[in-house]
């Protein structure tokens, strides 16, 4: 049968041996396609988003003190310009988000969707600070304004009431005098509502401010015509500026509304901020842990691919050897020994010599019985001589 040919069993026992081969080479090339996945992972997703995550907590804390800084703005002006740097690093900080949720794994996805929202919410938060900043620094610069314009129309009224003063009769000097004291009280509630800190403060220096222009009013009328109409002119324009609608008392209560609604802006937008950055502090942790596990794993990866590739290649080297021992060198090589011994024998004329794979069915045992043939052959020619030559002895 075939399946008893030495052809068969050597070909059946090195296609073992290049099986355990294929095996082992395929074990090797899903190993490298395993660990290059990991690797590809690990550099194209999982370093880049750590990166991307610790310059989202730079971009945090930045925009915090940006976002301090806009909050304790003294003018307009900075405070146009610190909002701009805030708004710069708030749409920054979204860009940086947004990618982080386009290369982010699924296990951060909520983190990253947190982190969206905290961003909104701190760009909300920033808005409110800047209005409520521009509202107390317009209200606030009003009153700068109408203070300083207090003073200057007092000084103008104060001339004014000094000439008619030295042209007026001697019966309505007094009545001039009136007018000078109360506009001076007059000044003096302009002076305390300027640095008034409660609403209280202020309605309390605007009752006196309205007693003072009663009283000015009410000796404006005694004069009659002894007042000129400059005079009135003047007194009409300083007394203007604490008009009730849009007067210096009614700017500062403005002002101080816009102080606390500002202050509670800042206050906001700072636990905000605060939150914030926590969020992105635990995130980033979470995102460093992630990339570090995903680099041991690698590592660990490798490292059993390389294992099973040494133990498929020893265990193919083991096959090998034990087929080259156990049948070539023992079930082939030692056979053909002895079969050329025989042939050996044979050839020198050593008939006694005999061919020990006779019952084999193999190569080796087809070749034995013909050399075993050729034995019989001449054991039978060597006797037919005998028997030759004894039959011509005997004949002569």
């Amino acid at each position: 049968m075939i399946v008893k040919t030495i052809r068969f069993r050597l070909l059946a026992a090195f296609g073992g041996v290049a099986l355990l081969t294929a095996v082992a080479v395929g074990v090797g090339l899903l190993g490298l396609t395993r660990t290059t996945a990991a690797v590809r992972d690990v550099a194209d997703v999982r370093l880049p988003a750590a990166t991307t995550a610790n310059e989202l907590a730079i971009l945090s804390q930045e925009t915090a003190g940006t976002l301090a800084e806009l909050a304790s703005s003294d003018t307009n002006a900075e405070r146009e310009k610190q909002y701009s740097e805030v708004s710069a690093r708030l749409s920054r900080i979204q860009r940086v988000i947004e990618h982080l949720a386009e290369t982010n794994t699924d296990e951060n996805s909520a983190r990253t969707n947190d982190l969206r929202a905290s961003g909104e919410a701190l760009a909300q938060a920033a808005s409110s600070v800047n209005a409520a900043q521009k509202r107390y620094l317009d209200a606030r610069d009003r009153s700068v304004e109408l203070t300083e314009t207090s003073r200057v129309q007092r000084d103008a009224l104060r001339e004014a009431v000094e000439n008619a003063i030295d042209e007026a009769a001697p019966e309505d000097v007094e009545l001039f005098l009136r007018i000078a004291l109360a506009a001076n009280l007059v000044a003096t509630s302009y002076f305390e509502t300027a640095f008034a800190d409660d609403p209280a403060a202020v309605a309390a220096s605007e009752e006196r401010f309205i007693e003072q222009s009663d009283e000015i009013g009410v000796n404006l009328a005694i004069l009659g015509g002894a007042a000129s109409q400059p005079l009135r002119d003047k007194v009409s324009a300083y007394l203007f500026i604490g008009e009730p609608e849009s007067g210096l008392f009614a700017n500062r209560r403005a002002e101080l509304t816009a102080a606390e609604a500002a202050e509670a802006a800042r206050a906001e937008a700072a636990s905000i901020a605060a939150a914030t950055a926590d969020r992105i502090k635990r995130f980033v942790s979470d995102v460093q842990a992630s990339a570090a596990n995903a680099a041991d794993d690698t590592v660990a990866g490798a490292a059993a691919s390389m294992a099973i590739l040494f133990a498929f290649a020893a265990g193919t080297m083991l096959v090998s050897g034990l087929v080259g021992w156990l049948y070539v060198s023992r079930g082939i090589l030692r056979r053909l020994d002895s079969l050329r011994t025989v042939m050996n024998a044979l050839s020198t004329g050593d008939l006694t010599a005999k061919a020990s794979d006779l019952q084999a069915e193999d190569e080796l045992g087809a070749m034995s019985r013909a050399v075993d043939v050729f034995r019989e052959n001449a054991v039978r020619v060597e006797r037919l001589n005998q028997e030759k030559a004894e039959t011509e002895r005997r004949a002569r």
